[in-house]
């Protein structure tokens, strides 16, 4: 059994020489452009070739022979173990509307939105070199925007994403209510309405143009925009997904129902799960994906993770789960989840023991934020 990791979701600046250091994980070479991309997939040249959700390999056997006879139809596969999760790219469109949500202050009350607004556009046209790409030319090209600065803070390394501050500083000459003695620039527009809103009839900021991979259950927002009002009610912007495995094996093959080696359809072993105190229910050794995730949901919603999101994908895999199951579990909107644990020792639930070197173990991948 070979497992093969393609490490190409660690983000390198690509105007930077890439050297050995940024292998795995990256490329090595001279430096790219900004827009650079790869040629098969189209993803930035700030990722590795192989980032995303790669095409399924093929096993080619016709070289392949045993020593006694044909070499059988299934002797040779491939299976995936965990999808690969395209990074953020593609533009988005904001949407200010002072038509529908006049302050009173804003001199051109209108529903404008901005042209494409690249997912890694440069804050400034300092930063742009006056091309018009940045997010300070794009809103200050709306009717209803006079003069604004704007910061980008750090990537996401995560997946490509930025965030921007954006200061409304003067208003629109529409004409504007006041202009300074020294300069003739336009007053603050006052308490601007908050960008994207489309409360009132306004338009919705467009994020169709926007694309990356969103494992999460339900609504997935690409997008989101935050003011003064959202961070004094203590509202961010959500963060990556906690993820860990759980791993259920027999390594030593004395067999169990659905073992993927050694098969006994009558045999069972039961455990549970522990999150931020709250156990599970008894789950048998080969529970579908969906009963562990509707178990760890309940227990989350009953700890102080509540407001959480709970995905998990079962797969096989020999070598790291021989006869048995990866549970890949996925929590959303929770931040930083404390380890999950597991209980099996003998006793613990009615339903069949766990024997010899049967077990059920727990492995962090990556902490929430």
């Amino acid at each position: 059994v070979w497992s093969v990791t393609f490490a190409s979701n660690t983000w390198v600046d690509p105007t930077e020489p890439h050297d050995l250091p940024n292998i795995p994980g990256n490329w090595f070479g001279p430096a790219a452009g900004v827009d650079d991309t790869w040629v098969d997939s189209g993803f930035s040249k700030a990722w590795g070739k192989n980032v995303g959700n790669v095409p399924m390999m093929e096993c080619l056997d016709a070289g392949l022979s045993t020593t006694n006879g044909e070499f059988p139809g299934d002797g040779c596969s491939v299976a995936e173990l965990v999808a690969g999760t395209d990074p953020l790219g593609g533009g988005f469109k904001l949407c200010l509307d002072t038509a529908n949500n006049s302050n009173g202050v804003t001199s051109v009350e209108v529903d404008a939105c901005t042209e494409l607004i690249a997912h890694n556009a440069p804050a400034s046209a300092v930063d742009s070199g006056g091309d018009g790409s940045s997010m300070e030319e794009k809103l200050e090209a709306l009717a209803n925007v006079g003069d604004v600065t704007v910061t980008r803070g750090p990537v996401n390394q995560k997946n490509g994403g930025y965030s921007w501050s954006i200061e409304f500083l003067r208003d629109a000459d529409g004409p504007c209510q006041q202009k300074d003695d020294a300069s003739g620039m336009c007053n603050s527009p006052g308490n601007v309405p908050k960008v994207c809103s489309s409360g009132g009839g306004g338009t919705s900021c467009d994020i169709s143009l926007l694309t990356g991979g969103c494992e999460r259950p339900g609504a997935c927002s690409k997008l989101a925009v935050l003011d003064a009002t959202d961070y004094s009610n203590d509202v961010r912007p959500l963060g990556s997904a906690e993820r860990q495995v759980v791993v259920v094996k027999d390594p030593d093959y004395l067999g169990w129902a659905d073992g993927s080696i050694v098969a006994a359809s009558s045999t069972f072993a039961e455990y549970k799960l522990a999150v931020d105190g709250i156990e599970t229910n008894c789950m048998q050794h080969n529970a579908a994906a969906s009963g562990v995730a509707s178990e760890l949901q309940a227990a989350l919603d009953a700890s102080s993770i509540d407001s959480s999101v709970v995905k998990v994908e079962r797969i096989r895999s020999e070598q790291d789960a021989p006869n048995g199951f990866l549970y890949y579990i996925s929590i959303y909107d929770a931040g930083d989840v404390p380890s999950i644990t597991a209980s099996f020792a003998p006793g613990t639930c009615s339903g069949g023991d766990f024997t010899a070197a049967q077990e059920v173990t727990v492995e962090s991948v990556a902490d929430g934020s």
